[in-house]
């Protein structure tokens, strides 16, 4: 009996006669489905790496150079070997769908259980890759099945293949990974291929065998229709190779410089540069007519549009600048703004590489190479290499940067070439071709030198606070001298060197594009960043510090605590030559024996159990959790394993830019962190970037420690140098509280994990932010009198002397760090003490922008009223509802801006109107708390809540319904500093059952310190929190 067939296309054909049969479309969906489940597998497997490995650019690069040449493998074992006598492609395709199902599922746990020091071995390296690799193998032998192996058909699949991979792996990386977490994706990946496998071996119990794939399309030449045939011109498919590795890579990296490392733009224009690629590739081999030789035109074209790409992406930044600013009011900014990143990034990115594409489906059109593996896969194998060689040989030949100009140089001098034709004039051409390459080459790189890295150093105007045209950026950046220069493969580091205020007194440390750190502008900055920390921290002798930057953080610390010995870690050992050349701004750091350098990455540093090791402090200086290189560092596993290294009563430092991040993404890092550690502060550093001080338990005593350590001579000599003259100036830079800290966000704020990365999701959103997130300008407590801050608690003691006030003006005049309205009352309190100085009223005339709009109107229904001594009851209460406004927006924890005439108003309105008194005496509690008043304050709040209607009155809010909400937060904060937790719970467990949560809009700060009680009280008694709320 003979065995059954079955061919998904047709169940004959003639070998010898081409063939014209239209494809069948069971095996394009089957190709598709295999091809996204290869992508998401990719997707896996390079975040497996992560996990163990750490993230490194030439990691990554590397195990997807290591995943495209074994899928190419595959492919060539699959074309060599899947159609031979007694090999069924239906059995093929099912164990080997099974086999990775269960490889991807199972694999990953057995890693875990091998035991937490794997990643401090060299050994588990080689078995992730080597792990890679047999799964990708598997994969590129599944593919083949459904390729015909050599002809042009094949080519067509595999680049249709390769674009679907790309597109599953940028929707893995950016969506699936972040939205449904690892461990799904796990799931979801092995059951596809369990599902596929299953459907093979069905499929060959039920049919016998089956041809997966059609036969030769076209006739193929008789002297390259057989395997291992010498792949003719190797030089054009190297060129090709390299344009494409060299295009990729390099655009890509400029385009990091420009939008920054993220995983969004690096999957999406790598879908769209070999999207690129596949169409013009398949637009190509589909022509029907092809000339013997790609003329001249045809590379020339390709070269003018790589030359544009080159010379445009100066301009990049300042047109997503301008977009960025159209789109600032509009409620879908950030979609607006990825559209056009998309579309101006795509215009200067799909254009030389369509036309890459064009070229390389030309060449294999006419030449047909064969060698077991697709020409689409064959070309990426190689690109991917260049691409890998170029990240991991940065700066060792050649800029890496400068190489984004040979795709230009090789198109415009293969056009040469072909343009001078004729007899004799081999040489010519040859010499000819050369010399416009070389000059090309050095064109574009005397570009990048003189424009380029000036350019990207100045371009984010919220990182750097100066300029966003260019021609103002590139006047800044001409008055500086480049000092160093070196390309790395984690990036690019630069120093420029201003002669401001002195001749090179200001350093600037620019990394991958960004300002990082200056010497000079931004002093105050790490003096801020070292000295409150190490105030709260005084008996420290161990400190960690992750991310060197310029090694001014360094230096400050360990002249400061002049005994505690100093680990930096930091996997870039070439930013050792940055921290030697800032050696005058950073007391010499690297030459005190008591600091030592680690080359490692952080997360791995903090989870290598050989090398434990515990710190009083550890400081992490990575701020920018939107980049893919820093997003491990803001996980929960990364805080947890921070926690385990430190002391018992132990400082987590974590510095955030701010620039980039919207409410959803803050509030994500903020819960994050708050999940390790529950009591951490916000303080305000300028330049768009604020400090988390984190600690597992209450910093207690912080005003007396932070006192008696500034207070120190030497201490009091750094503040100084910084115009720091008086210590309190430090505290108002504290904007949330280490009470209030973790509580700023809502309950379903999604947190960060390693295997649930949801800020990869999130952090592109605040890309086209304008200003910081909304959330700390609504909960500044600097903005409130009688706050849960160290000044305030310091302004409870004793009240701001001149210089004081002096010092915390200057300040801001100096730096800029606060806001108007901050400022302004500072310039009010000090009038308050100096009354005729005129150059006071002048500098508080430069801030009316911060003055609110009633005040004029209040200051004229007071003036009317104290002329009109008749009872106008209507009048008052305009006048004292006013004020009471006035009040609520002006004060700030330094300055009441309660007028004299207010609580008599209100008095006076208690007796005239007594149907609302309970809400006038609400008001006079109210500003009692803000004078801390305490007595005062606690009489009219429980005369406002009294329930007796005839002494008190009804109860009427229609005046102000936010006052009652703000009477109970009063109530429940003065319980709380009493320790009375019994009572502030009773409070708030009235709040829950009254409802008033959903009114809390109005004053939302009630919302936080319900949070903050019941936190507390799960944590001292370790109820639940319906068990707390019980009457």
């Amino acid at each position: 009996m003979g065995e059954k067939h079955m061919s998904w296309t047709s169940s004959t054909l003639d070998r010898g006669r081409p063939q014209n049969r239209k494809s069948s479309y069971g095996t394009l969906v089957w190709l598709w489905i295999l091809s996204l489940c290869s992508g998401l597998s990719c997707v896996l497997c390079l975040h497996q790496t992560r996990l163990w490995f750490g993230y490194t650019p030439q990691s990554q690069v590397g195990m997807a150079t290591v995943w495209v040449f074994a899928v190419g493998l595959g492919w060539m074992l699959g074309g060599r070997f899947g159609s031979r006598k007694g090999w069924n492609s239906l059995s093929i395709m099912g164990w080997c769908c099974v086999s990775l199902g269960a490889l991807l599922g199972l694999a990953p746990q057995a890693m875990v259980q091998w035991g937490q020091d794997i990643r401090t071995s060299s050994m588990p390296l080689a078995i992730m890759m080597t792990w890679v690799a047999l799964l990708s193998t598997m994969m590129g032998w599944v593919l083949s099945l459904f390729t015909s192996g050599n002809g042009q058909q094949a080519n067509r699949r595999s680049a249709i293949a390769l674009w679907f991979m790309s597109l599953a792996y940028a929707l893995g990386q950016c969506f699936l990974l972040p939205t449904y977490g690892l461990e799904s994706l796990v799931l979801w990946v092995s059951a596809s291929w369990l599902l596929l496998g299953a459907s093979g071996l069905v499929m060959k119990v039920r049919w016998g065998t089956a041809n997966l794939s059609e036969e030769i399309s076209e006739s193929l030449p008789a002297d390259q229709g057989e395997w291992g045939v010498r792949l003719p011109r190797p030089v054009m498919t190297w060129s090709l190779a390299l344009m494409m590795g060299v295009t990729l890579g390099g655009l890509m990296k400029v385009l990091q410089w420009t939008l920054g490392n993220m995983h969004l733009w690096h999957s999406v224009f790598l879908v769209l540069g070999l999207g690129a690629l596949v169409v013009g590739f398949i637009g190509s081999t589909r022509a029907k007519r092809i000339p013997a030789e790609p003329g001249a035109w045809l590379y020339l074209i390709t070269g003018v549009f790589s030359l544009t790409a080159c010379c445009f992406y100066e301009d990049l930044p300042f047109w997503l600048g301008w977009v960025q600013g159209q789109f600032a009011d509009v409620s879908e900014a950030w979609v607006l703004f990825a559209s056009a990143v998309v579309i101006l990034g795509g215009c200067l990115m799909v254009p030389p590489l369509l036309c890459m594409g064009y070229l390389a489906g030309r060449h294999v059109a006419l030449h047909r190479p064969v060698v077991g593996v697709p020409y689409p896969i064959l070309l990426s194998m190689m690109g991917f290499a260049c691409w890998f060689l170029l990240i991991q040989t940065a700066g060792s030949w050649i800029p890496a940067f400068r190489v984004v100009g040979l795709p230009a140089a090789l198109c415009l001098a293969l056009a040469l070439y072909q343009g001078f034709t004729g007899t004799g004039l081999q040489g010519l051409r040859k010499v000819a071709s050369g010399l416009g390459g070389v000059l090309l080459l050095s064109y574009v790189s005397f570009q990048w030198s003189s424009n380029w890295m000036a350019v990207f150093s100045q371009t984010d105007p919220l990182a750097t606070g100066f300029f966003k045209t260019k021609p103002h950026t590139l006047q800044w950046a001409r008055q500086s001298t480049q000092i160093y220069y070196r390309e790395t493969p984690e990036g690019t580091l630069q120093i420029r060197s201003y002669d401001y205020p002195e001749p090179n007194q200001q350093l600037e440390l620019i990394v991958n594009g960004q300002v990082m750190e200056r010497s000079y502008a931004q002093r105050v900055q790490q003096a801020v960043n070292a000295v409150v920390p190490c105030g709260l921290q005084s008996d420290a002798t161990d400190i960690a510090i992750l991310g060197m930057r310029a090694g001014l953080l360094a230096g400050y610390v360990s002249e400061l605590l002049k005994e505690a010995s100093i680990v930096a870690v930091d996997p870039c050992d070439e930013l050792k030559e940055v921290v030697s050349l800032f050696g005058p701004f950073n007391g010499e750091v690297l030459e005190q024996t008591r600091f030592e350098w680690v080359s490692q990455q952080p997360h791995v540093y903090m989870n290598d159990q050989k090398s434990f090791r515990t710190f009083d402090l550890i400081m992490n200086q990575h701020a920018m959790p939107w980049l893919a290189d820093q997003e491990d560092l803001f996980t929960v596993e990364f805080f947890e394993a921070c926690r385990s290294r430190l002391s018992e009563n132990g400082l987590m430092v974590q510095n955030i830019q701010l620039t980039h991040l919207n409410d959803a993404s803050f509030h994500s890092i903020l819960g994050t962190f708050g999940q390790v550690f529950p009591y951490f502060s916000i303080w305000d550093l300028g330049f768009g970037e604020c400090l988390l001080l984190g600690a597992v338990h209450q910093h207690l005593n912080a005003l007396n420690r932070l006192e008696t350590f500034c207070e120190q001579e030497s201490v009091q000599a750094i503040l100084e140098q910084h115009g720091l003259s008086s210590w309190p100036t430090l505290l108002l830079l504290e904007r949330v509280s280490s009470e209030n800290g973790y509580h700023l966000m809502d309950d379903d704020t999604l947190l960060h994990t390693a295997t649930f990365p949801s800020l990869r999701w999130m952090a592109p959103g605040g890309r086209s932010a304008n200003e910081p997130p909304a959330s700390l300008r609504l909960f500044d407590e600097r903005k409130q009198l009688n706050a849960s801050t160290i000044l305030a608690a310091y302004l409870r003691q004793k009240d701001l002397s001149v210089d004081q006030l002096r010092a915390m003006s200057l300040l801001h005049l100096d730096h800029e760090l606060l806001d108007a309205n901050l400022f302004r009352s500072l310039l009010q309190k000090w009038i308050a003490y100096e009354p005729e100085s005129e150059a006071l009223r002048m500098l508080l005339a430069s801030t009316a922008e911060g003055e609110h709009a009633t005040a004029r109107d209040v200051e004229g229904l007071i003036e009317y009223i104290e002329g009109h001594p008749g009872r106008n009851t209507e009048l008052l209460q305009q006048a004292t509802v006013m004020m009471m406004e006035l009040y609520r927006n002006q004060q700030t924890v330094v300055y009441d801006p309660s007028k004299p005439e207010l609580g008599a108003y209100i008095e006076q309105l208690i007796t005239e109107d007594p149907s609302r008194q309970r809400t006038y005496r609400m008001w006079l509690a109210e500003l009692a708390w803000g004078r801390n008043d305490l007595d005062t304050f606690r009489t009219y709040a429980e005369q406002s809540l009294n329930p007796d209607m005839e002494l008190f009155g009804p109860v009427d809010d229609s005046i102000d319904p936010s006052a009652k909400l703000r009477t109970m937060c009063y109530l429940a904060e003065d319980a709380w500093r009493d320790g009375d937790l019994e009572g502030a719970r009773e409070i708030c467990a009235a709040v829950i059952q009254g409802d008033l949560l959903e009114l809390s809009d109005a004053y939302p700060s009630l919302r936080k310190l319900v949070r903050r009680v019941l936190f507390a009280l799960q944590e001292a008694q370790s109820e639940s929190l319906l068990e707390t709320l019980e009457p």
